[in-house]
């Protein structure tokens, strides 16, 4: 089965979408997709709107029990998608799925601060995120979102 990856992200926030846009330049193979919460794709996936980044591993070999299922509608205790994707089926929050980008980028550095980070527990982690999440809609971005980037062919609807 082939693997996709589908990232999905507060399409109205700048720091989100500058984020998404700084994960595609680093995935030369284009391995992931982007898709905004809320949109066609998100419900099509069961994906709740959330105050997180969300990473959906769909196929291929289970991805570590490691990531969080908290907060997601029609997602089970296994990590299984209801009613949505498969079974094979990973989904990822906050921080883990945060680390989870990170550990797959062509950068060096980004995979070397995952790996740094990494062993830190995710609740611990996700303070700092959740803390973050409350005030990224005040901080100052650029008016460029990810669907006007040159990777726009990898956003979903």
């Amino acid at each position: 089965m082939t693997m996709r990856e589908i990232v999905f992200f507060d399409g109205a926030c700048g720091v989100c979408n500058g984020f998404v846009m700084r994960t595609a330049a680093n995935d030369s193979a284009g391995r992931f997709f982007y898709a905004p919460l809320g949109g066609e794709t998100a419900r099509a996936c069961g994906i709740a709107e959330t105050d997180s980044v969300v990473v959906v591993v769909e196929g291929g070999a289970r991805a570590s029990a490691g990531g969080a299922m908290e907060g997601a509608a029609g997602v089970d205790a296994s990590g299984a998608v209801e009613n949505g994707v498969g079974s094979e089926t990973q989904i990822y929050f906050r921080s883990k799925a945060v680390l989870y980008l990170m550990k797959h980028q062509d950068s060096k550095l980004q995979r070397g601060l995952a790996g740094a980070v990494g062993w830190i527990p995710a609740p611990i982690l996700n303070i700092f995120y959740r803390g973050f999440a409350k005030i990224r809609h005040l901080v100052p971005t650029s008016n460029k979102t990810a669907a006007d980037s040159s990777f726009a062919h990898r956003i979903l609807p």
